[in-house]
């Protein structure tokens, strides 16, 4: 299929009050972060989905309900669990590549991607499921965290390290559809526990169930209780955000949730509301990022006010727990999957870096002649590199995409973002023993197609030939004459992040 500058994503995916909705919503923040990159999305799913999640009405994406009204897509983006190879196949007639998201590993797919974000999830769980082919985007690197989670990182753990493993505030947030009442369950367990007040906040989605019952006993809890209770329905992500940041404590279910209480280092303590959680559960309690009570099912009172005491009169576990929880997931998983969901050029893709390419990219920097053009051509050392590095993965403002040709990594493209939405100044190496095979130039392409509706901008050295070739071949255009851009917005000269290293 020929590429018309517009990237087109299909999603597939089911919710419902009893499933939940935890699918579609991971759908949804990949889509709502490609739709802010310029792409085009659709979600294929059925009245009932949109039903159990009433966002998908007001996002800004295309809802197909009829197989007949699809299009033709670069990307097919499957997650159900209900689907299999047999069902997925048919897909190929409607893009280009297929990327299934799963995280049960008990069937067999046909997809060119497997994500699987689950924490501790290895290849050989799916090497006999899927095509020889496949790619896997495993673990909880690859996270679909909506955007202000890793940007409210750095504040969450720094409140958490103050706060000392002080106990005072409770964030309980089951899932959006409140299945078997979990959430009174849980609430009703505060009645018992009059060791000290707590402030808790509970959150609940605007078509759980028993919202009548779980009124009843919040007023219930702040009339006869030590406790001030609160209620919030229908969060946005911003005010999740704010709530996960000032909680002390969470109790939550095992779902894709988990993902975002670990960037925050939110200490939780866990209970399982479906079969799919187990696995993660397990894990995150050996990994010591929760406290798993198991399945909601079996959930007893006494457990649950039993681990608060623990808690209260053991600071020191909050504080271990929110340093295990931080370490297992970042929040950079979009910005990791997004390349990969665009079909190579000549074998030419990108993946986000990270730290298993601090070394190749050190030596890379390294080479001989290699930073002519540079604006600092001393090479840093390695303490120096080391210390850039850790910096760069975490900036929010920059992006180090790896590029790869085949399976080899063959050089670095970065992306430093300006004062304006949209606007990048890109810069590219290419190591030794690729050059001259346009690896650059089809580097170029590719990340044209991840930010389709970016303005980028190339300092360019004037005695820099190759880079100039590089640049006017990809059609950018002569600002100054250093300076290159491509876009066909006016120019406004805006001062570049400095490329200091």
């Amino acid at each position: 299929m020929v590429f018309d500058g517009k990237m087109k994503t299909l999603f597939i995916c089911k919710a419902s009050p009893t499933l939940g909705s935890g699918h579609v919503m991971r759908c949804l923040t990949l889509a709502n972060a490609l739709y802010a990159k310029g792409w085009e999305c659709t979600f294929f799913c059925s009245a009932e989905t949109v039903e159990t999640v009433p966002l998908l009405r007001s996002a800004p994406h295309n809802l197909v309900y009829d197989k007949g009204d699809l299009d033709h897509y670069q990307t097919a983006i499957i997650d159900r669990y209900d689907f299999d190879k047999a069902d997925e196949a048919p897909f190929r007639a409607y893009a280009d590549k297929i990327v299934v998201i799963d995280d049960l590993a008990d069937r067999a797919h046909e997809c060119d991607v497997l994500l699987d974000q689950t924490y501790g999830r290895q290849k050989q769980d799916y090497e006999s499921l899927v095509p020889d082919f496949c790619e896997f985007l495993l673990g909880a690197d690859y996270a679909l965290l909506r955007p202000e989670f890793p940007i409210a990182r750095q504040e969450a753990l720094s409140r958490r390290e103050k706060r000392n493993g002080k106990l005072e505030r409770i964030l309980v947030s089951l899932g959006g559809t409140n299945i078997d009442n979990i959430t009174g369950k849980v609430l009703s367990a505060f009645l018992d526990y009059n060791r000290h007040n707590l402030k808790i906040d509970v959150v609940m989605g605007g078509s759980a169930s028993f919202q009548p019952d779980v009124e009843v006993l919040i007023e219930e809890l702040n009339t006869k209780s030590l406790h001030s209770v609160t209620l919030f329905r229908n969060v946005d992500s911003e005010k999740m955000v704010a709530l996960m940041v000032n909680a002390d404590l969470s109790i939550g279910a095992g779902g894709t949730t988990s993902w975002e209480r670990c960037c925050l280092g939110l200490p939780t303590v866990l209970i399982e509301l479906a079969d799919n959680q187990k696995d993660i559960a397990r894990d995150l309690d050996r990994a010591g990022a929760v406290i798993n009570l198991g399945t909601h099912k079996n959930l007893s009172r006494e457990a649950l006010t039993s681990t608060l005491n623990d808690l209260v009169s053991q600071p020191e576990t909050l504080m271990s727990m929110t340093e295990k929880a931080a370490s297992i997931c970042n929040g950079h998983g979009l910005e990791r999957v997004i390349p990969r969901l665009v079909l190579p050029e000549e074998k030419v893709s990108l993946s986000v870096m990270d730290k298993h390419d601090e070394k190749i990219l050190y030596e890379w920097q390294s080479s001989e002649g290699l930073r002519k053009y540079f604006r600092n051509s001393d090479a840093p050392s390695w303490e120096e590199h080391q210390t850039w590095f850790k910096k760069a993965v975490e900036d929010q403002k920059r992006q180090l995409f790896c590029i790869r040709h085949g399976r080899d990594k063959a050089g670095m493209l970065r992306l430093d973002s300006m004062e304006d939405f949209h606007e990048y100044e890109i810069s590219i190496l290419v190591a030794p023993g690729f050059q001259g095979k346009k690896i650059a130039s089809y580097a170029l392409k590719q990340i044209n197609k991840i930010y389709p509706e970016a303005v980028f901008y190339a300092e360019i050295h004037p005695e820099n030939k190759a880079s100039l070739r590089l640049f006017e071949n990809a059609h950018y255009q002569k600002v100054t004459q250093t300076l290159y851009k491509l876009s066909g917005k006016n120019y406004e000269r805006k001062k570049l992040y400095s490329c200091d290293h």
